[in-house]
């Protein structure tokens, strides 16, 4: 689950080619350039070396849990992390082909599963020599023809099988879209791109005007998955999962739960089904994939998430009232299944319609709403 950074190391993704069997470590317990048979390690290594040399757009998989595909156990506390990692890590280098900001994040993380976190060291191959870390993603700015090691280790001993991705400043920057005209206004943000979305903090209290206002339930459902965090952390749960599993059902309207203004739009996130695992840009709008943002006033938000593709009826600067259709469920970004993800947010600043999906200040419950 995620951790504050007072007692807890938290929680951040893009595509490229994934590559499996990682060679084992040069010179190491798992070297088999000599071997006739291959050599089964009854322990982690003792010395600290990569198991791959990543580039920009690549993507790998390993396991900490695993000696013979190159885990190793050295390091178990880094001077920019809080907490104990005497576990198992993996680690992987990376010489800056540019400088810029390079990003290393874990693909599809399950913190409550496998709860490893990413380490960035510099020069020396040792935990002394850590400059950055980060929960689900840690961006970080490199300099042209210098090599990094990236550390992929569990918090409080936690070990098993993980997928890492890099990308490159120079990457996203070909596959960004065009910046719209500065004279036309944006009704919507239209993008098939993966971006991060940082882990909301859960809210203390709500604003006065959540309880002084009226709201009705966002969609209809057959089963539901409620809100999950504890004030002042990264939210577990960020919102009120309302799925809709029947089939004989192909359209489910998604409507507005209370009166505001559209401010945000993102649609061209693609689903891969309907009702099962979306295998499609995952990460498309954040992991939001297709989704709405109404504006409450007052700094209080609702966000309407995994929408369908094809299905948005509303743009930017629409007043809406309660109860007004925005769009029908759908099954985009980071879903394993037909749902509506609702969201009850709060923000001191206002989104930013021609931009890439933005988070909250602050989630909170909203079961209570209903």
């Amino acid at each position: 689950m995620p951790r504050s950074l007072t007692s807890l190391p938290f929680l951040l993704v893009l595509c490229g080619c994934e590559l499996v069997g990682a060679p084992s470590p040069v010179g190491g317990p798992g070297d088999l350039s000599d071997a006739a048979e291959p050599p089964v390690a009854s322990s982690a290594p003792a010395v600290c070396a990569p198991v791959l040399a990543l580039e920009c757009g690549q993507n790998a998989t390993g396991d900490t849990a695993d000696w013979n595909s190159g885990a190793t156990q050295v390091m178990a506390h880094y001077p920019v992390g809080v907490g104990t990692f005497d576990g198992p890590e993996v680690v992987y280098s990376f010489t800056a082909p540019a400088s810029g900001e390079v990003r290393v994040s874990l693909v599809d993380p399950e913190p409550m599963a496998v709860d490893h976190d990413l380490f960035l060291l510099e020069e020396v191959c040792e935990p002394d020599h850590a400059v950055e870390t980060g929960f689900n993603s840690m961006p970080f700015a490199a300099m042209a023809g210098q090599t990094y090691f990236l550390v992929v280790d569990g918090y409080d001993g936690a070990a098993g099988a993980f997928e890492i991705s890099l990308s490159c400043e120079a990457d996203a920057a070909l596959e960004a879209p065009d910046p719209p005209l500065a004279d036309v206004p944006c009704d919507a943000f239209h993008s098939s791109e993966s971006e991060s979305a940082p882990i909301q903090t859960t809210g203390a209290s709500l604003p006065p005007s959540v309880a002084d206002a009226s709201w009705a339930l966002p969609t209809t459902w057959t089963n539901w998955v409620d809100f999950n965090g504890e004030p002042g952390h990264g939210a577990q749960h960020e919102g009120i999962d309302w799925i809709h599993a029947d089939p004989s059902l192909p359209v489910i309207d998604v409507h507005a739960a209370s009166d505001g203004v559209i401010a945000y739009v993102r649609s061209g996130c693609p689903e891969s089904s309907r009702f099962g695992h979306n295998d499609s840009h995952r990460e498309c709008g954040g992991g939001w994939g297709n989704h709405v943002v109404v504006d409450h006033g007052e700094g209080v938000f609702t966000r309407y998430a995994h929408l369908a593709e094809d299905d948005i009826e509303v743009t930017v600067g629409e007043t809406v009232s309660i109860g007004r259709r925005i769009g029908g469920m759908g099954n985009s970004g980071r879903s394993e299944e037909r749902h509506l993800h609702f969201e009850l947010g709060t923000s001191e600043e206002p989104l930013d319609p021609c931009s890439a999906a933005q988070r909250f200040d602050a989630v909170y419950p909203s079961g209570a709403l209903f």
